[in-house]
């Protein structure tokens, strides 16, 4: 039991550097992307709110945590707002949308539900539609602020 329990250390460990690794990596294409076409606020899902896990739970807020620094050293600023129901809800229309196992060029064994279609027949890629609704999250959040301060 001892040599798996080192095994198992010795995994997680290795696992741990490579999610580092690839957090940094993701966070600077992100900065360099945000760089060549101009980009000076990003817009990112605050987690926190959504789940109590720790930093070290999730790959996606390694990527955030690391672009914080980055992009505060490229004279960019970044910004969180609450998840909510940005994935649960059509960004054309509001409406609840639902998954989709239809993703095209993906295999039969792919299981991983990357679309969503809605009542009123919009349908889209999932993430896309979160990343709108939380940009529009955003700009309203900003809104309220600027005319209640």
């Amino acid at each position: 039991a001892g040599q798996l329990e080192e095994e198992n250390k010795y995994l997680k460990g290795k696992i741990r550097n490579l999610s580092e690794d690839y957090a940094h990596k993701t966070s600077r294409q992100i900065v360099d992307f945000c760089k060549e076409r101009g980009i000076s606020l990003l817009v990112v899902p605050n987690y926190k709110a959504a789940w109590n896990r720790n930093s070290y739970d999730w790959l996606g807020r390694r990527i955030i945590q690391y672009l914080r620094y980055k992009v505060f050293q490229e004279g960019m600023v970044v910004t969180s707002v609450g998840v909510g129901n940005t994935a649960f809800v059509c960004y054309q229309c509001g409406q609840a949308v639902k998954r989709s196992p239809e993703t095209p060029g993906c295999g039969r064994n792919y299981s991983g539900w990357e679309n969503y279609i809605c009542p009123n027949g919009h349908k889209g890629n999932v993430h896309f539609n979160a990343a709108i609704n939380l940009g529009r999250r955003f700009l309203k959040n900003i809104k309220t602020e600027k005319n209640n301060g």
